[in-house]
């Protein structure tokens, strides 16, 4: 082999070695301005507010509000740093220029909400799932509705920060976007691994939710529709009363009872570990690329 087909060879790979050492920048960077800020909150709780210190050690909505809002600050000063570093704008992340923005929310959040919607739907009518009367009246559960609204949401931005952003956008120029878009949502699907109840599954949907989020993210709205997409998601998953992720977020009022098969419902999980996620979510990802191939060159 000849000098000169060597470095062409080296320089085919260079790209992606390039995406994997910038990714791994920027995760380092996120993780380690997460820790500190935690642990600064923490400690400054323990001594201030000690009735909050559970937010920070006990899985649930409280501590998924604080790890939202701590990634979300470590996630956007590790953005600027490596946009900068890498020469990324705000255009080729896709905070701006994506075209416009309020009705790619709004398409993003229905293409969240309504497919877990049907979802449960499908649980109901095919799987036995139901709803049982809770302690709590009507407005217990809106005041516990608004509640749990308001902390998924900063916890579907961190997640969209992080594997819709830049290592997305990087992975993207060194391999192509749709072989990107897998990628990431493979590792998305990772992180997931040791939450409760996982299965097998429920990895599988966590990753062909991935696939949908990416997809949306590349169309009208950018980051800000598959947040919205995300949030639209999870929100209905948890208004219905049922585990997001396995997470168990809990409403007053009425509580939501899986039913059976496991491989249909998710059981413990949630809806997303069935079968009945996977068909919608399939069917998601076939709506938003049909969006995305409609919509005009950027």
């Amino acid at each position: 082999m000849t000098g000169e087909a060597r470095g062409g060879g080296f320089a085919g790979w260079r790209p992606l070695a390039l995406a994997f050492l910038w990714t791994a920048v920027f995760t380092l960077l996120t993780l380690a301005v997460a820790v500190a800020l935690s642990t600064v909150l923490f400690l400054a709780a323990r001594e201030v507010v000690p009735s909050v210190v559970p937010w920070f050690t006990t899985l649930g909505p409280n501590q998924l509000f604080v790890q939202g809002v701590v990634t979300i600050a470590a996630a956007a000063m590790a953005t600027a740093l490596v946009a900068r570093w890498t020469a990324l704008g705000w255009d080729d992340l896709r905070w701006r220029g994506a075209g416009p923005v309020a009705r790619g929310v709004s398409a993003g959040f229905l293409l969240g909400a309504v497919p877990a919607g049907l979802t449960v739907l499908l649980i109901a009518g095919a799987g036995g799932a139901s709803w049982v009367s809770a302690p709590g009246d009507i407005s217990d559960l809106l005041g516990a509705g608004a509640v749990i609204l308001t902390i998924l949401l900063p916890a579907a931005l961190a997640e969209e920060l992080i594997f819709r952003g830049v290592p997305l956008v990087l992975f993207g120029r060194a391999v192509g976007i749709g072989s990107a878009v897998v990628l990431l949502a493979a590792g998305f699907a990772a992180v997931h691994l040791r939450n409760p109840g996982v299965t097998g599954l429920a990895v599988a949907n966590i990753a062909l939710a991935g696939v949908l989020l990416g997809t949306i993210f590349l169309g009208p709205g950018g980051l800000w529709a598959a947040t919205a997409a995300h949030w639209g998601w999870n929100a209905t998953l948890a208004m219905a009363g049922a585990s997001v992720s396995g997470i168990p977020l809990g409403l007053p009022h009425y509580q939501y009872r899986p039913g059976g098969p496991l491989w249909l419902t998710g059981g413990a999980f949630g809806p997303e570990g069935g079968l009945a996620a996977t068909v919608m979510l399939g069917v998601a990802v076939v709506v938003a690329a049909g969006r995305l191939g409609r919509r005009p060159h950027e």
